[in-house]
Order: C-alpha cells, then structure tokens, then sequence
C-alpha cells in the first residue's frame, strides 16, 4: 500500500444505519471524519490536545462523493486517509472505505480543509509542527504542486 497513506479500521455502529438497514449515506462522512480523527493522532503522532486544536482550526470548503455499495451494522470497515495537496492554507485528503473482509469498494470521498485564523475567520497558514508532521509522513508529494 500507499506508504503516504493511512488506514483506520472501524465498526459500523448501529446508530449510523437507517430503516433499510444499511449505513445511511451521509454517515460515511462520520467514517471518514473518525480516520482524520485517527490520522492526526496516530498518523502523525499528534496528541489528544493537538488533535483538538486542529479540528477546531479549520473549515471543510469541498466534499464530493461517491457511493459504491453498502454497509451494514457491525460490518467491518477499512478506512484509507491519503492527505494530498497541501497549500498555504489548504488540505486536500481522499477517503476510500471498504469492507474489511471482502476488500469491496463502499465509498469514497475527496475533500478540501482551509486553516482558518480563529479571530478573523479568514484563511491562514497551517502551523508549521503539522506541515512538518504531513510532510515527515507522506514525503514531498503531499504538498501542492505550483
């Protein structure tokens, strides 16, 4: 695999499935946000402050997705977070999950964060301790190429 990218494996809880018994399909998103959750602090080796820091920090400007099967409660899930595209400001990070077991394809996202000045609101750089912790972990190819 992907030496830049991470992988979280989860549970479907049954609280995410819906009245067909399936995971209901914005709920893959909550998937993917606990594999950042997970990238940050195992990925990188960030702690749990740090982890809450970063999360607080940015705004989601781009999601797009698409939907390849389904899961159901309890299923076993693989979760791939391959951050990409890191900018001044931004983060790009593709998700891909899949059912553990059979390897087949579930879902799949791409979305774009912003670093955001707490104060203003307004874009600001990513601070330097995780773009040297995304940079250690997934080589130069992580950045943003000009």
């Amino acid at each position: 695999s992907d030496p830049s990218s991470f992988v979280h494996r989860l549970r479907v809880p049954y609280a995410w499935t819906d009245a067909q018994a399936r995971v209901f399909y914005a709920n893959y998103l909550l998937a993917a946000d606990e594999a950042r959750y997970a990238f940050w602090h195992a990925g990188l080796g960030l702690d749990a402050q740090a982890v809450r820091d970063i999360e607080h920090a940015f705004f989601v400007v781009h999601v797009a997705c698409d939907y390849h099967g389904g899961a159901m409660f309890y299923d076993l899930l693989e979760v791939t977070v391959e951050p990409h595209d890191l900018g001044r400001s931004s983060l790009g990070m593709r998700y891909r999950i899949s059912d553990a077991d059979s390897g087949e394809a579930v879902f799949s996202a791409e979305c774009v964060y912003v670093w955001a000045d707490q104060a203003t609101g307004r874009p600001a750089p990513w601070p330097e301790h995780v773009r040297t912790a995304l940079v250690e972990r997934c080589g130069d190819g992580v950045l943003k190429s000009s």
